[in-house]
C-alpha cells in the first residue's frame, strides 16, 4: 500500500508538471539554453548589422572593424552646428562693420540691453565671453573622435569637419598615440591623448575593450 501510494503521488507531480501551471518550468528544464542563445544570436546578428552601416556611412576601407564609439554624439553635434553658426554671424557683422562702419548698422528690432548691463559697454563683454566660449566649445568639438576602426597596426578616427554635416578621418598607426598632461578644469582633463601633433579626447570605457586602448597606446619594437 505505501509503494502504491508513492507511485500515485509521483504520478500527479509528474501530470502537473505537463498539463499545470508548471509546464514553462519543465520546458525550460528540456532546454534551458533555447532562448539565451537565440538572444544572444539576435543581439550579435544587430551588432554586426550596425557596424557594418557604419562602415558605409564613414567610408572605411575593407579590412577594418570598430574599436571605440564615444558617447553623446548628438550633444557635440549641436555644438558644432552653434559655434559654427556662431562664427558666421560674427565674420559677417566684422566684414559688414569693416566696409561701411559700425554706424550704417541698423538692427532689425530694438534689443533692450538695460536687462544685461547697467552700462551699453558693457554688451562688448557679453560678446567677448561669447566669443571665449564658442571657441573653447569649437576646439573640445573637432578632437572628440565619433569612431576609431582598425586593422591590425593602421587606426583611422572619424570626427566632426570644419563644415557642419562632413566628417574627416585622421589615420595614424599603433604607437602612435600617448597619453598627455591633464591640463584644464573639465571632468576629462585625464582623457586628452596626442596623436602625432594633434590632441584628441578619448573616453577609456567606450573602447571595445581595454586591451584595445593599451595596444593602440604602445609601439612595437624594433
Amino acid at each position: 500500500m505505501f509503494l502504491l501510494a508513492q507511485l500515485r503521488s509521483s504520478t500527479n507531480v509528474v501530470r502537473q508538471t505537463l498539463f499545470g501551471h508548471n509546464v514553462g518550468t519543465f520546458r525550460q528544464v528540456l532546454s534551458p539554453s533555447a532562448p539565451r542563445q537565440s538572444s544572444n544570436v539576435t543581439k550579435i546578428g544587430s551588432r554586426v548589422f550596425k557596424e557594418a552601416r557604419l562602415l558605409q556611412k564613414d567610408n572605411i576601407p575593407e579590412g577594418f572593424h570598430i574599436i571605440y564609439r564615444a558617447p553623446m554624439k548628438i550633444y557635440f553635434k549641436i555644438a558644432h552646428h552653434i559655434t559654427s553658426l556662431s562664427a558666421v554671424i560674427v565674420g559677417g557683422l566684422a566684414v559688414y562693420i569693416a566696409i561701411y562702419g559700425a554706424g550704417e548698422l541698423q538692427a532689425p528690432f530694438h534689443f533692450d540691453t538695460s536687462s544685461l548691463a547697467a552700462d551699453k559697454s558693457d554688451i562688448k563683454y557679453f560678446a567677448a565671453g561669447f566669443i571665449l566660449i564658442s571657441v573653447g566649445m569649437r576646439y573640445i568639438v573637432m578632437r572628440y573622435p565619433y569612431r576609431i576602426y582598425r586593422n591590425e597596426k593602421q587606426y583611422i578616427a572619424v570626427m566632426e569637419g570644419q563644415i557642419p554635416f562632413s566628417t574627416r578621418r585622421l589615420r595614424f598607426e599603433k604607437g602612435d598615440v600617448a597619453a598627455a598632461r591633464p591640463y584644464g578644469i573639465l571632468p576629462w582633463k585625464d582623457s586628452w591623448y596626442n596623436v602625432r601633433r594633434q590632441k584628441i579626447l578619448l573616453l577609456v570605457d567606450y573602447f571595445k575593450s581595454p586591451s584595445e586602448l593599451h595596444n593602440m597606446l604602445v609601439r612595437d619594437k624594433s
